[in-house]
């Protein structure tokens, strides 16, 4: 028997299982777009499923080429992400140095304003207020269901920021570039979909796809888009 379990909890759970005969632990996190690759083919090799992991990995380089080659050139916009759905204005989740949404926005042509070492800090809207923003990308909690079935959530999250005291003098206010994004395409195999979604926030102007992107990653998945739900608010 194998159990995979997250990489930081691996030697945990193996010592906790060692009473129990043939047992195996492997730690993948599947979610750190530095060891994706890696640990997918770990993953297709356990599984004997090596073409599957490889043509994913494949596709995976082809997407993230393609925002690279789409963002090249166009300037380094100030962009500040956060995360969750609680609206403290004393304890803002975000991301600094360390984590997979500062990898992100550098890959998609932006500068993280949050400029710290600690992977997930918690700052005051005063921080932000200070940083000017050109872009603001809020990445709610996750939801039980594959994006939102209209748009009055996501609005509302807009709506929350845009009348924060202050909200008026950011450049990502002025020009309506204050955008809601669905979790779930932000993260672990899916992040190259968020990765081409940001890279259109952050730069309209490459022109991406993110659209058909996600497509081709549910089909993948043998999963079919669902036609009538909302990944993205405002709309790109």
């Amino acid at each position: 028997m194998l159990v995979i379990c997250y990489a930081s909890k691996a030697g945990e759970v193996d010592e906790n299982l060692k009473p129990f005969e043939e047992i195996d632990v492997l730690g993948l996190d599947l979610y750190n777009p530095e060891t994706l690759e890696e640990e997918m083919t770990v993953l297709g090799t356990i599984l004997d499923r090596e073409s599957e992991a490889n043509g994913y990995n494949r596709w995976v380089a082809e997407k993230k080429a393609a925002v690279a080659e789409a963002v090249e050139g166009l300037g380094s916009p100030l962009v500040y992400v956060e995360g969750g759905s609680a609206s403290d204005l004393g304890a803002l989740w975000t991301y600094g140095h360390g984590s997979s949404p500062d990898d992100m926005i550098g890959l998609a042509g932006g500068d993280n304003v949050i400029d710290v070492d600690e992977s997930n800090p918690k700052v005051d809207w005063e921080t932000v207020l200070a940083e000017m923003p050109e872009v603001i990308i809020k990445v709610p909690a996750a939801i039980n269901q594959l994006g939102w079935t209209n748009t009055t959530a996501m609005e509302a999250f807009v709506g929350e920021i845009e009348s924060r005291p202050g909200a008026d003098t950011l450049p990502a206010v002025q020009n309506d570039k204050v955008y809601v994004i669905f979790r779930d395409i932000t993260l672990g195999t899916a992040s190259v979909v968020g990765l081409t979604y940001w890279a259109e926030m952050i730069h309209p102007e490459a022109e991406l796809d993110p659209v058909g992107v996600y497509r081709e990653y549910l089909d993948m998945r043998g999963l079919e888009y669902p036609e009538e739900n909302f990944f993205v608010y405002p709309a790109i």
